[in-house]
């Protein structure tokens, strides 16, 4: 079958940091890992890390138990210790503890045997047998701590449902099955009220004559049952699928579905639909702008956006009854969805192809593409590359007009009497003579010399004294002041406002 002869193709999404146009990315080299080898395991370990484990080399014609374990705080890559037991097609999980499951695949002695690293120690340990044999199946960890696989990533499967595994028992316990949807390639997308939607095509157990027609159905983890929804118009089996920010579902690429005998011309199509659970309806959207199918991930950006990368897909040829596969294009190029116009818009293309490659979204809103096939040739890449952010254009510099420059002035020094006889005696014009200095190291001095006798200001001058000089300031006294000081001896108090000082003399008028 054809699903057996093309590489799974990589259609994934990421997470970026900031909401930007479509062009506002780049990629860069991330190394590579150890080991030629495809179909390979993968997940997101706690400490932002990413693990590879397994696969199939295509040169020594065998599963490996290879690991390797990218760093991207360095973008290198590690070593791991190997798993238990070589597997391929199967899937791994991070459990909440932080230990990671590794369960499933294909052409084993045993395709129920399951594995769990702990991280810390660097030992893979056995685990229970799942009850029933899955390969390339999801997984979801549940609210409450336990482990969902669900959809059916191996189309031979004789059980298309899923199974639950508890970390606290180390128990497993299957699901129930599905009605109609089935067959390998299935998208799963966990809903806001915690169902899961599944679409792929018509399970062969289900109805042998016309099992590749589109299906989807729900599963109600709490109640263990499955509803039938209605059917997509052509998303099946390898669509990939992710939620919408007002929690529809953007389903989109895949193989075009069809009853037996209806030949179709090509092994992936363009087209992309959206289901809304609260109707269970379908309607159309924009196309992808390449063919995509055999999806890995398809997740939902932080502005709700959509981004899908690489893949393969090959026409089909000849007339009815004889039709063949044509060439195949292993795509590098990649895009994203924008939910507000309903169109896909390019990204910049990666530098080599990636076809069933691992994907995984970085805790700095990057996202790795390691892996998968990259062109006719025998084998797969060891390559992987990174989606970034491009750096924001530094903003223009800010011009700030100088503020005028006001001059100081200096502080004003101190201005003192100096010392006064005790007896004061006014000439016969009424003036009194008082000695004043300003200190040095300022400006000039100014205030007011105020006389006060008898309750009353019997005479008072501004004055203006340079600094670091000694100044006689004449008073002349007003009439009323010489008539109350006239033919008597009065206390009277000189003093400069602003200073506070203040000297009391004897006058005789």
């Amino acid at each position: 079958m054809f699903r057996r002869i093309l590489p799974a193709a990589a259609l994934v999404c990421a997470v970026f940091a900031t909401p930007a146009y479509a062009t506002d990315y780049d990629w860069t080299p991330a190394g590579q890992f150890s080991q030629i080898r495809s179909s390979i395991a993968s997940t997101v370990l706690k400490d932002g890390r990413v693990l590879l484990a397994g696969g199939y080399d295509p040169v020594a014609q065998r599963d490996v138990a290879t690991v390797d374990i990218y760093d991207p705080s360095t973008n290198t890559w590690a070593a791991g210790r190997p798993l238990r037991e070589p597997r391929r097609v199967a899937s791994a999980v991070t459990l909440p503890d932080g230990r990671v499951l590794v369960i499933g695949g294909e052409e084993q002695a045993d395709l129920r045997n399951a594995e769990i690293l702990d991280p810390a120690a660097g030992t893979w340990t056995p685990a229970a047998h799942t009850l029933a044999e899955h390969a390339g199946i999801s997984s979801f960890v549940l609210d409450d701590g336990r482990v969902l696989f669900l959809g059916a990533g191996n189309y031979s499967s004789q059980w298309p449902g899923g199974e639950i595994f508890d970390p606290a028992t180390g128990a497993w316990k299957l699901t129930a099955n599905p009605h109609e949807v089935g067959g390998a390639g299935q998208a799963v997308v966990r809903l806001r009220d915690g169902r899961f939607l599944v679409v792929g095509n018509k399970s062969v157990w289900a109805d042998p004559i016309s099992y590749d027609e589109p299906r989807a159905e729900i599963y109600d983890v709490a109640s263990d049952t499955w509803t039938v929804v209605a059917r997509p118009a052509y998303s099946g089996e390898g669509s990939g699928a992710a939620l919408l920010p007002d929690g529809r579902v953007l389903v989109a690429g895949g193989r075009p579905g069809g009853a037996a005998g209806v030949m179709i011309d090509a092994t992936a199509h363009r087209g992309s639909e959206i289901f809304d659970p609260a109707t269970g309806t379908w309607s159309p959207t924009g196309d992808l702008l390449r063919p995509r199918a055999y999806a890995s991930a398809f997740v939902t950006l932080p502005d709700g956006r959509i981004a899908a990368v690489g893949g393969s897909w090959a026409t089909i040829v000849g007339p009815f009854g004889q039709r063949r596969f044509g060439e195949i294009s292993y795509e590098a190029t990649a895009e994203v969805y924008d939910v507000a116009s309903g169109t896909w818009q390019p990204l910049p293309a990666m530098a080599d192809a990636h076809a069933g490659a691992v994907t995984k979204m970085l805790a700095d809103g990057s996202m790795l593409v390691a892996g998968g096939a990259n062109g006719p040739g025998p084998w797969p890449t060891t390559a992987a590359e990174r989606l970034v952010p491009r750096p924001a254009a530094p903003a223009p510099p800010v011009v700030v007009a100088p503020k005028p420059t006001v001059p100081t002035r200096p502080k004003a020094g101190t201005l003192r009497l100096l010392a006064l006889p005790k007896h004061l005696k006014p000439s016969r014009t009424g003036t009194l003579t008082v000695k004043l200095r300003c200190s040095t190291g300022g400006a000039a001095c100014a205030d007011r010399l105020v006389l006060r006798g008898r309750g009353r200001v019997v005479a008072q001058r501004d004055v203006s004294v340079k600094a670091g000089k000694t100044l006689s300031v004449r008073v002349k006294l007003s009439a009323a002041g010489r008539r109350s000081l006239r033919n008597r001896t009065t206390r009277v108090t000189v003093s400069l406002r602003k200073q506070g000082t203040k000297v009391t003399v004897s006058v005789r008028g």
